[in-house]
């Protein structure tokens, strides 16, 4: 038997691995990952962006942003433009032969949410949301708390 923070961890650790299944079968038909899906998202919506302004807005590594642009970029899926020759100023955009390609994948994600709004009631919806900013506000306040799990302790 396992006590209510057990549960805790395990019920946050279905959650995501459900949410991540959801995401990667609406995404099938596209061969793109989540994360050069939540890229190509932010692109759609705020237009051609500089990487640190991607990252920054997706809580994402920059590093981690731009070898998923790479990634992207050698697919097609994105352009991107050094307007200073600067590699630091970097812009990327979602490439015009590719905007077609992308549609399916946009439009099955935009299912999972129309779903669940057909599904859950507001007030449903509004206590589960909630319920996960309470628990993201935890989770962003360990880790600031514990930088390291793995870390010796002082005097170690």
């Amino acid at each position: 038997m396992y006590d209510i923070y057990e549960k805790l961890n395990l019920t946050v650790l279905d959650f995501l691995s459900n949410y991540q299944k959801l995401n990667r079968m609406a995404l099938a038909t596209t061969g793109l990952t989540i994360s050069q899906m939540t890229v190509l998202r932010y692109l759609k919506t705020n237009g051609p962006s500089r990487i640190t302004a991607i990252s920054s807005a997706l809580g994402m590594d920059p590093g981690n942003v731009s070898n998923i642009c790479s990634r992207l970029e050698k697919a097609g899926f994105i352009e991107r433009e050094f307007p200073a020759k600067d590699k630091r100023l970097c812009v990327v955009s979602i490439s015009e032969q590719k905007k077609g390609v992308l549609g399916p994948g946009f439009r099955n994600t935009q299912r999972l949410y129309d779903y669940t709004h057909e599904t859950l009631s507001a007030e449903e919806a509004g206590q589960i949301a909630d319920a996960l900013e309470r628990l993201n506000a935890f989770y962003e306040k360990l880790c600031i708390q514990i930088k390291h799990l793995d870390a010796p302790e002082d005097g170690a």
